[in-house]
């Protein structure tokens, strides 16, 4: 099945928790941060489901 993997930005980690519920792309794996707290965040993000 193998991981999804996504990129999105925002300010903190707690952010991008918010963002995923909200987009409902379900549990976090893994969380690899670039950048946080800068004026340029990035995240890759990858967890367990495709969204549906």
């Amino acid at each position: 099945m193998g991981r999804y993997v996504a990129t999105y930005q925002a300010y903190t980690v707690d952010g991008y928790r918010e963002l995923l519920s909200s987009a409902g792309l379900g549990e976090i794996s893994e969380l690899e941060s670039m950048g946080e707290g800068t004026a340029d965040p990035r995240l890759t993000v990858f967890v367990a489901s495709r969204p549906a």
